[in-house]
């Protein structure tokens, strides 16, 4: 043998793997990899132990080994033993490949996305790997050029590789092109038909398409090859869900969830099948988990705002809609949810910089036109407000929430061409029943300005029995809470309350039914320099149930108030204080949340030096005001039975507090103010301690926001047409009159 012949046995030494050369390694290695295929894994490890301690640098057994492991869950280990067969043998492709799956297991994708090159870098047909690069980058929408090359390489080294035709359906399913990849996924399903991924792309892709009967057959076919793949089951929920059937649904989800706990689309469904259980808690818990997952998914962030608000917890929506907005400057859509929550709360300026924002990020968003206009109506810009609310139906036709808004801005002309697209979109059959509701309202609304009284009280009939068809509400309930009220506030409760006011301005409560005069009461007062007009405040509603906050009091309100004293109310009313936070530094505010009838003993406790202005309006003109109006809150208000049973209930409790409770009361009648303003105005200003004042005669001018359904009327000067409106409804309220007690009526 000479040199050159002695060298290049040498160098062919050198590069074998260790081991590869002796004929009994060789024969426990075929045994070793039998056992693997055949699916003894277990088996297969202790062959491929007992090799290695023959040779600890034997490449095919630390790779095998490896995959071993990583089917068998120990990815950890897996990625030890890859990493030994890749250093031994460097030139190994299939190692390198290997590794790449583990570690994207392991959620190292761009570690994962290096093994998978070196892999290539290895053996440039290794089709395998081409398409795990692709299956990464098609997870980044500007990646998808790159992806689309690595799909293309794997199918022109295997045509048949069936994990690669699904990646294709999946990069033309996100190019939008959902038919062709619709096509690729049915000849990869052709040429696999047990291959569980294609089949869940072919079933996920013709439920986008709207083929919801095919897409449910194809993922139970796909569930039943694969009953342990939380993604089967995710998609087949889906599929459920397109077909109504939510019980089904929730059990494919949880089924997921327990394959795979932090799947995030099963997270995602379930909080959402929750949201509408009302079971916001466990709908809230779920999106957290996925956000545990996802930290930096924006949508996530939305979702998860979307439940708080569900649940009247603004600030906490607004920090994840923050979030969102942080993580993606350009993201419209949480421009509208964050304008929706800073609205709740109050911050009006705020709402209005975000539909700003919504609109200029994307023009085509009917919501952000809607969240716009809702902003500037507030402020009393309405010729600009109706601009967006008519540019949102423009843009979204089927968008019922545009409709009420356009409708109740002002009165309605005959010949409207919004008006006339409502009236046209109520014929067609496929809206649900929210959005029916919507539309009945906001058609009867119309109906009502163009004089067809009739007509219009048909509308809101039908729109009131829809929104009364969704809710669970017994007058039972409120019965029960009403009487524990008189029950709990008793003389010797009201004997402990506070006797010295906290510091802050003074409080002027303006209480009575909805729809009864309180906005156009506290616009009055607002109008006055020393008394800033806070709106409709959740704060005593709030502290009242939040009672933990400033007390250790166990139990519910308000049987749990029985047992404190002065210092407790001191830290409630100190806590109503800090959550004033835009009084102006004047002395007085308002605070004109026509519910707060309820918490007058609570009030009365907190605020010795408050002023109590109750209003007051003819019974069946409030609660046909009621009945006709769309109200988010007041689940008594869809039916007149209800309504006029809740009103009875209202007049017994404010005479109970009349009896017994320490504070000042005025009564202002609606139809008086009407009437009379100026002698109206100045015996209300006299009640509050406050001056006479000759703004508050032009309160139709202040251009403080006016958050309430009456924000159009008072931006207008007195007007009396709305005192005696419900004769024009009077032989449909024969329900309602049946319920009110004969006095008043009278």
């Amino acid at each position: 043998m000479n040199r050159k012949e002695r060298r290049r046995r040498e160098a062919e030494t050198r590069a074998a793997p260790p081991g590869s050369k002796d004929p009994e390694l060789r024969e426990m290695m075929q045994r070793a990899t039998g056992l693997h295929r055949d699916g003894r894994i277990d088996q297969a490890v202790a062959a491929y132990e007992a090799i290695l301690a023959r040779e600890p640098r034997h490449a095919d057994a630390l790779q095998f080994m490896g995959v071993a492991k990583m089917q068998n869950g120990h990815d950890d280990e897996a990625i030890g033993l890859l990493k030994q067969a890749v250093s031994i043998d460097p030139k190994n492709s299939q190692a390198h490949y290997n590794l790449g799956l583990a570690l994207r297991a392991e959620g190292k994708e761009l570690k994962a996305l290096a093994s998978f090159r070196r892999a290539i870098a290895a053996e440039p047909r290794n089709f395998e790997a081409h398409n795990a690069i692709a299956g990464i980058l098609l997870a980044a929408p500007d990646q998808l050029e790159t992806a689309e090359a690595h799909i293309s390489r794997a199918l022109e080294n295997n045509p048949k590789y069936v994990p690669a035709r699904n990646n294709l359906a999946l990069l033309l399913k996100a190019r939008g092109r959902l038919e062709e990849a619709a096509g690729e996924a049915r000849v990869a399903v052709a040429q696999a038909p047990a291959h569980t991924p294609a089949l869940i792309t072919l079933g996920a892709l013709l439920l986008e398409m709207g083929e919801t009967e095919e897409a449910e057959q194809i993922l139970r076919d796909a569930v039943a090859l694969a009953p342990e793949d939380a993604s089967a089951h995710t998609n087949l929920g889906a599929a459920f869900i397109h077909r109504g059937a939510r019980e089904e649904a929730e059990a494919e989800f949880e089924r997921a969830l327990e394959l795979d706990p932090d799947n995030s689309e099963s997270l995602n469904n379930l909080a959402l099948i929750r949201k509408n259980q009302e079971r916001l808690d466990e709908a809230a818990a779920l999106l957290q988990r996925a956000l545990a997952v996802k930290p930096d998914d924006a949508a996530l962030h939305v979702k998860l705002g979307r439940i708080f608000m569900a649940g009247g917890k603004g600030q906490p929506a607004i920090t994840h809609y923050e979030q969102a907005i942080e993580l993606d400057a350009n993201y419209a859509e949480a421009y509208v949810y964050l304008g929706q929550a800073a609205h709740f709360l109050g911050r009006i300026d705020e709402a209005m910089r975000c539909g700003e924002a919504a609109v200029r990020l994307d023009p085509s968003s009917a919501d952000g036109h809607l969240n716009l206009g809702v902003a500037l109506q507030v402020c009393g810009r309405i010729e600009e407000a109706i601009s967006h609310f008519r540019k949102a139906i423009t843009l979204n036709g089927r968008h019922t929430g545009a409709y009420v808004n356009y409708a109740y801005a002002r009165r309605v002309e005959e010949g409207d061409s919004y008006s006339d697209s409502l009236l046209a979109a109520l014929a067609q059959r496929d809206w649900n029943d929210d959005e029916r509701a919507d539309l009945h309202y906001a058609a009867g609304k119309v109906e009502s300005d163009r004089g067809s009284h009739e007509t219009a009280f048909t509308h809101w009939a039908q729109g009131a029995r829809l929104r009364r068809k969704a809710i669970k509400y017994a007058i039972a309930d409120s019965r029960k809470i009403f009487a524990s009220y008189q029950e709990i506030f008793d003389s010797p409760l009201l004997g402990r309350r506070l006797h010295q006011p906290v510091a802050g301005p003074t409080p002027i409560f303006i209480v009575g039914m909805p729809r009864s005069g309180t906005t156009l009461a506290e616009q009055i007062l607002a109008s006055h320099p020393q008394v800033t007009g806070l709106g409709e405040l959740p704060h005593i509603t709030d502290i009242a149930h939040g009672f933990s906050e400033w007390s250790e009091a166990a139990g519910t309100f308000p049987a749990a108030l029985a047992g404190l004293d002065e210092s407790h109310w001191t830290r409630a009313a100190k806590l109503y204080m800090e959550r004033i936070d835009s009084n102006e530094g004047k002395p007085y505010i308002s605070d004109k949340m026509p519910g707060n009838f309820q918490y007058l003993g609570f009030i009365s406790l907190l605020f010795p030096n408050a002023r109590i202005v109750h209003c007051r309006r003819s019974a069946l003109d409030t609660c046909v005001s009621c009945f006709t109006t769309l109200f988010n809150v007041q689940e008594w208000s869809f039916d007149l039975s209800d309504i006029g049973a809740y009103y009875s209930l209202y007049l017994d409790l404010m005479a109970h507090w009349r009896r017994v409770l320490p504070l000042p009361f005025y009564d202002i009648q609606y139809e008086s103010v009407v009437a009379d303003l100026p002698g109206e105005a100045r015996r209300l200003l006299d009640f509050c301690g406050l001056d006479w004042h000759p703004d508050c005669l032009e309160f139709h001018r202040s251009n403080r926001p006016v958050f309430t359904h009456s924000s159009t009327q008072v931006r207008q000067p007195i007007y009396a047409s709305s005192v005696g409106r419900w004769r024009r409804y009077e032989d449909q309220l024969q329900p309602l009159i049946d319920k009110l007690p004969p006095a008043a009526i009278v």
